[in-house]
């Protein structure tokens, strides 16, 4: 006969397999079909009420934890920040974006323990799917269709490429170390060989990115992985890691010297005169040397952040609210004539300047907060990947404003509240 009750019984049993299945699902779809994550979320979420009375316990420990609180405690004052704010529908928007500082931190933090190993290496799966997705993309634009497609927003067409470049460096971390770890190295010899491998073309695409930063972040990658190896006194391989990467450097000098993007640099912060932009506000902007309506990256993001920098001194406390900074940085641009700018309704550039101008000093501190528990922690538990990753947070928020679009706001709250829970290696 047919056992309703022993079949559901079973059915929920699998509630912790479940979830820890979407946990792997969501991880590798992250660099490939973002669209689908909030599929995936819901999802977690329902497996997550499973859990039933428990859950209530579990959720007042949760949030005794600054881990949590402090993500909570972000998402809420951009809650306050409605209350003073006129363009609702862009505040409720941003609400919804964020929505993961209020979900991640309470998922991680009540569910089961989980392998995090699998979970990264699902994600390193779909950074490797999404990477030759890309690289095949451009070799058929080029080679059946005449077009070149190997830079920027070109190439990365499935996230933004300063996410992607992010999503990579984090990879080539998790692949540094990982690979570091001498039970890994010393059970599966070809480990090593596959790593590299997937290091060795992360890094390529990194650079067709032309993401200055995710450059950067390479860069210290590397160095870090090096200092890691000395703490370890294994010169052998600080040897072998040395030559291939002086090798590899000294033929992308040719590249980032060579490509427009990022040769370009140096040159345009000397165009920015910031003594004729601090010019009084009445003046005429014909009268600026300032070419204010510049198409080039960097000159772009130091114009942005002077005018968000004037909104900060006018709101230092509360800001502009959740719902109006889009508004107010768009009413700047147009009366400095960043015609470009207005156009592309560009926001801060900067998650640190976009927070401040947005919630005030109380949102920069709770943003801060953020990551200074998230290094605490790292130091404490001497976990240098979480270290790292929080590093690579820190550049990226420098120079793009993070925490503004879902590719950004997920991967950030995904990780930083995964890792802190479970084991790496």
């Amino acid at each position: 006969m047919f056992n309703v009750k022993s079949l559901v019984h079973k059915f929920l049993s699998l509630k912790h397999n479940w979830f820890y299945y979407l946990c792997i699902a969501f991880a590798f779809l992250l660099p490939l079909f973002q669209k689908i994550l909030p599929v995936v979320i819901v999802c977690m979420l329902l497996t997550w009420f499973m859990q039933g009375s428990v859950l209530k316990k579990k959720i007042i420990n949760a949030i005794k934890d600054p881990k949590v609180y402090l993500f909570m405690a972000f998402y809420a004052m951009h809650i306050v920040g409605m209350f003073y704010s006129e363009n609702l529908s862009c505040g409720f928007k941003d609400l919804e974006i964020k929505l993961s500082f209020l979900l991640f931190p309470l998922l991680f933090s009540t569910s089961d323990k989980i392998n995090t190993k699998e979970i990264l290496t699902a994600f390193i799966i779909g950074c490797f799917v999404s990477s030759l997705t890309c690289i095949f993309r451009a070799l058929y634009l080029y080679f059946y269709l005449n077009t070149a497609a190997f830079s920027y927003t070109d190439f990365s067409f499935l996230v933004h490429p300063s996410y992607f470049a992010l999503y990579l460096n984090f990879a080539v971390i998790y692949l540094l170390l990982s690979n570091f770890s001498i039970d890994s190295v010393s059970k599966q010899p070809i480990y090593s060989f596959v790593t590299y491998g997937l290091i060795g073309l992360f890094s390529i695409v990194i650079f067709l990115l032309s993401s200055k930063m995710g450059i950067v972040s390479l860069a210290i990658s590397f160095v870090v992985a090096h200092i890691y190896l000395l703490k370890r006194k294994n010169y052998y391989r600080f040897f072998v890691h040395s030559v291939v990467v002086v090798i590899a450097f000294s033929f992308s000098i040719n590249y980032v010297l060579q490509h427009t993007r990022l040769s370009e640099v140096a040159s345009e912060f000397k165009k920015v005169q910031f003594e004729e932009i601090n010019a009084s506000e009445t003046d005429s902007v014909a009268k600026s040397k300032v070419n204010y309506r510049t198409t080039e990256s960097t000159q772009i993001r130091y114009l942005i952040w002077h005018e968000a920098t004037q909104l900060i001194k006018q709101n230092w406390l509360l800001g502009v609210g959740t719902g109006d900074i889009k508004d107010q940085l768009l009413e700047r641009y147009w009366l400095k004539r960043m015609d470009w700018v207005w156009v592309q309704k560009l926001n801060a550039h900067n998650q640190f300047i976009q927070t401040t101008v947005a919630l005030g000093v109380f949102g920069l501190v709770l943003l801060l907060s953020c990551f200074f528990v998230a290094f605490k922690h790292g130091f404490q538990k001497r976990l240098t990947i979480y270290l790292l990753l929080t590093t690579c947070f820190v550049f990226h928020f420098m120079v793009e404003s993070m925490l503004e679009k879902q590719a950004g706001v997920i991967f950030y709250t995904f990780l930083l509240t995964l890792t802190p829970f479970y084991t790496f290696f």
